[in-house]
């Protein structure tokens, strides 16, 4: 039998920007092709599913506890995290988590930059987390040690031992005096310079406070902790707001390539269709001369159609007086056909005259 492999860390370059969004349930609304490179997923394995896809086992539950619990309340969330990979591996990352709202100020999805965190960091995050995950919630990781009152009280025992010290020494008035009121002018000082750094402490504070990730990025618990803690989390907002920036600017890049591709299609599609077109209007021209010479042929036509219809009217008139003419004949064959029957009897009445002339003559020769 071969044994299982131990998972084994997945290197971030320091160039790499893991970025992803999610809903107000956590899941998955979009995912860059860093983050996607890392965790060995595609785009289309973490659409839709929960951001705990990647949740490695050694996280302890109270520090996503904490995390939520500040940007449910509209704050950023800075921390070390471990994540899991498609495989099995894991990868470290620097997270910075911010609420995004809406245009009437209500928080509509979250927003996670994950950047390469320092070796320092994780190696104090892997003993933390482990102690947490084994409910070793010690006080000093979960409550602030300010470092100011301890320092105002060893100034104070310094400026005594200064005093007591020019007392009960052997030097000259003269240099004790000086003693004493560098003493002071010193004391003066650290107060006030104590008063500023509890100013500048209070201000860090109210940027992230968090005792836990403050010893995590420091490796204290002092008050220069929490103003280390506040300038690793400004940094990090800057890091998410560039990473955001040039990660819109991959996608609008990439889209203006296809915009690009899309455009030199409609440009050849219109080229062709434009050549179409040409191959139509040539087809129209030719059809409209073809139109123009059948114009021409039915004008022909009509002209001949319509000396046609006038010849056929002039030969309607002729025929019509010939038929008159005819008739007119007709009438006078048969007036002429009366006569010449009358004249016939005419001569048949005369033939018979004659005859009777001849006979009354043969007679008369006879006697």
């Amino acid at each position: 039998m071969h044994s299982k492999s131990q998972p084994a860390e997945v290197p971030l370059n320091d160039t790499d920007v893991l970025l992803s969004t999610t809903d107000m349930d956590s899941r998955i609304t979009y995912a860059n092709s860093d983050f996607c490179r890392i965790a060995g997923f595609s785009t289309e394995d973490m659409y839709g599913q929960p951001h705990n896809l990647v949740r490695h086992p050694d996280m302890p539950a109270q520090a996503f506890a904490n995390m939520w619990q500040t940007i449910r309340a509209g704050q950023s969330w800075m921390g070390p995290v471990k994540n899991r990979c498609r495989n099995g591996d894991y990868y470290w990352v620097n997270a910075f988590v911010t609420p995004i709202r809406d245009s009437s100020g209500n928080i509509c999805e979250y927003q996670s930059v994950r950047t390469k965190p320092d070796p320092e960091v994780i190696k104090r995050a892997e003993q933390t987390y482990q102690q947490l995950s084994n409910h070793q919630d010690k006080p000093q990781l979960s409550e602030h040690a300010d470092s100011l009152p301890q320092f105002r009280l060893g100034l104070i025992l310094l400026a005594g031992l200064s005093f007591l010290s020019v007392f009960y020494s052997e030097l000259s008035l003269y240099v004790n005096l000086v003693v004493c009121l560098l003493a002071v002018v010193m004391l003066g000082v650290f107060i006030r310079w104590s008063a500023r750094l509890q100013a500048l402490t209070e201000k860090s504070r109210r940027i992230f406070d968090n005792p836990l990730m403050s010893f995590l990025y420091s490796g204290h618990r002092d008050s220069l902790a929490a103003i280390n803690l506040a300038l690793e989390m400004q940094q990090a907002q800057l890091k998410a707001v560039v990473g955001r920036v040039n990660d819109a600017s991959l996608n609008v890049c990439e889209n203006s390539a296809s915009s690009l591709q899309c455009s030199d299609k409609v440009s050849l599609h219109l080229q062709r269709q434009i050549g179409e077109v040409s191959q139509v209007v040539a087809a129209m021209e030719q059809l409209s001369q073809t139109i123009g010479e059948i114009s021409g042929n039915v004008n022909g036509a009509a002209e001949v159609a319509n000396e046609s219809e006038a010849s056929t009217f002039f030969g309607k008139g002729n025929v019509e007086a010939t038929i008159q003419n005819i008739q007119s004949l007709n009438r006078h064959l048969q007036l002429a056909d009366q006569q010449v029957a009358g004249m016939s009897k005419s001569v048949a009445d005369i033939s018979q005259a004659l005859q009777v002339i001849e006979g009354i003559a043969e007679q008369t020769n006879l006697l």
